[in-house]
């Protein structure tokens, strides 16, 4: 074996692979250990010194020269000495002496990982030899040995010794569909790394983005193409006509005017076109899945809602059909087709519903506890059959109450049957490849995060529903991202008012089950503590941006901890399935 050799190719190697040439060497002067927590010692002459100013927390790599390796790993310490201090000498006169600084410089590498010829990258457990020579990766080189993928979403630059630089971080269809969470303070670059996943067009996706401020409509009129953008409306809004929706979008964002009415839809021209949909729940379609779509009912109210909303149901078919004389098959269909579209949150539990049909005989004569006529109108106390139904059930006072607390408040928010508001969500709707949902207009009217949670819960489940159909029909669909910010407050912990059961439920549905049905979820927070637990075990990537130390310890990122304190905005660093320790800065910044 011939080491001269050995040492001419690694050089070669180096060169070859590096983006200025060798700066420096493996130590020969202290052994050179791999270990758990071992450095390797590099020395870099002054000239070298000079040309490439090292710096810390910088990407380096080492081209070991007998097992043919490349390791890659960060600089921890630089270690400058005056030449005096190598020789052990204290100046008490202070003067200066140019000469004297004309030193080696020391750093100490933390190993990473490495990456052999055939490109089999592992952790760093090969030997590496005394004169290996030390060079700055080129890009292609870095991004193969941290193990980041050849394609994916780019969700910035990787972020070396305090600058960007060349490589790219990104997040391939495999690794998003295991889900994502970023943490950061307000300004660390959250809302600016989501925009840099959502305008990115590397890999076919489906952009699906929960939106409080406004901000990623905006951002949507000025980037995007093809964007549906969904509007829920509260009947504190005072709108009678879809028009009244339409003009308060234009106020709103502006350099929009309206094009064309569809059955599904509002046509705008914002530059580019888009789609806007004034949207309510209709009551009736969630009625008895409601407590599933608030996770601020309690749980006893909850788990007593199903059988109350069975039994009021009946309570009123049984009336139809003793009223009219009609067999319980065609009261039921009456009930659907005439009753069940008019129930909204208010008569259910206050009030009743007043309709004319031809398909049933008025008897002005005759009259029940739930059912009367008044002229041509037929008149059936939804109130009546909601609280007999309670009674029935023997429910404690503390779960009525519960329940008709939330009744109330929800009727206060107005967020169920709209006027002149789209109350169905198509497919086509549903599959646009940029799906907006600007809740900014919930907040702004109810100040509700439990408002904003229902419309939220209930979008999802669609959304699920219609991805569910599409698998289970075997039918190839592209990635849909869920973007999500401030998801603590549509996924909190759970307590005294809020029920972890149903969101859990909700989170296993949308996660765990999700991931076969090619649906990836990102969400993103200041504070992990706030976020229902789950969310944190089931998403294997996480990017840690600007945050306290507290915060930073307890996401296990304690050796970038002096980085992520300060970190300027944009900067953060990313674990994910494919790689880990990765620091990056959003490109967007």
């Amino acid at each position: 074996m011939d080491l001269a050799v050995l040492i001419d190719e690694a050089d070669k190697y180096a060169k070859e692979n590096s983006v200025e040439g060798i700066i420096g060497r493996v130590t020969r002067f202290e052994s050179v250990k791999i270990g758990e927590t071992h450095y390797v010692s590099i020395d870099i002459s002054f000239e070298d010194y000079l040309k490439t100013q090292v710096r810390r927390g910088e990407y380096l790599a080492i081209r070991s020269i007998i097992p043919k390796v490349t390791i890659v790993g960060i600089v921890d310490t630089i270690t400058r000495s005056d030449m005096l201090a190598s020789l052990k000498i204290r100046e008490t006169t202070n003067n200066r002496d140019p000469s004297t600084i004309m030193t080696p410089t020391t750093i100490q590498l933390s190993p990473i990982a490495e990456i052999d010829d055939k490109e089999k990258v592992r952790p760093a457990v090969s030997p590496i030899d005394p004169q290996s020579p030390v060079f700055r990766p080129k890009a292609e080189l870095l991004e193969k040995a941290l193990g980041i993928p050849m394609r994916g979403v780019v969700i910035g630059n990787i972020y070396s010794g305090g600058e960007e630089i060349d490589a790219e971080v990104r997040l391939d269809e495999d690794t998003l569909r295991h889900h994502s969470l970023l943490i950061g303070t307000t300004g660390a670059g959250k809302t600016t790394t989501l925009k840099e996943i959502v305008n990115d067009e590397n890999i076919e996706k489906q952009n699906v983005i929960f939106d409080r401020q406004g901000d990623f409509v905006r951002f949507s009129i000025s980037k995007l193409d093809d964007t549906t953008i969904i509007m829920p409306v509260t009947k504190l809004m005072e709108g009678k006509e879809i028009q009244d929706y339409v003009i308060k979008f234009i106020d709103r964002y502006s350099n929009c005017k309206d094009v064309e009415y569809t059955d599904n839809s509002v046509v705008l021209d914002c530059g580019n076109k888009i789609r806007l949909v004034p949207y309510s729940i209709n009551f009736g379609d969630i009625m008895n899945k409601f407590h599933k779509l608030t996770p601020y009912m309690s749980l006893r109210a909850s788990m007593a809602w199903e059988s109350l909303i069975r039994i009021t149901k009946n309570k009123i078919i049984k009336g139809i059909s003793e009223y009219f004389s009609l067999p319980n098959k065609d009261s039921y269909i009456i009930f659907i087709t005439e009753i069940l579209p008019r129930i909204s949150i208010e008569n259910l539990y206050s009030g009743y519903i007043e309709f004319e049909s031809k398909k049933l005989p008025t008897n002005k004569s005759k009259k029940t506890q739930l059912i009367s006529t008044n002229g041509d109108k037929i008149i059936i106390s939804t109130k009546d059959a909601f609280f007999d139904s309670e009674k029935e059930l023997k429910l404690p006072s503390q779960t009525t109450d519960a329940i008709e607390r939330t009744l109330k408040a929800y009727g206060e928010y107005g967020i169920f049957n709209v006027e002149g508001s789209y109350q169905k969500l198509s497919e086509k709707i549903l599959q646009s490849r940029n799906l907006i949902i600007d809740l900014s207009w919930v907040l702004d009217y109810t100040a509700s995060i439990e408002a904003l949670s229902t419309i939220t819960y209930k979008i999802l489940s669609d959304f699920f529903d219609l991805k569910d159909k599409k698998y289970k029909e075997g039918k190839n669909d592209i990635l849909s991202l869920l973007i999500m910010d401030e998801a603590h407050e549509y996924f909190p912990q759970g307590g005294e008012e809020v029920s972890k059961e149903i969101i859990e439920e909700f989170l296993n549905k949308l996660m765990r089950l999700g991931r076969v049905r090619n649906i990836g979820v990102i969400m993103a927070t200041h504070v992990p503590d706030d976020l229902n637990p789950l969310i944190l075990q089931l998403s294997n990537t996480k990017i840690i941006m600007r945050n306290e130390l507290e915060i930073i310890r307890k996401m296990y990122a304690d050796e970038f901890a002096d980085l992520l304190i300060n970190a300027q905005p944009g900067v953060g660093l990313i674990r994910s399935i494919k790689f880990s320790n990765v620091v990056f800065r959003s490109k967007m910044i």
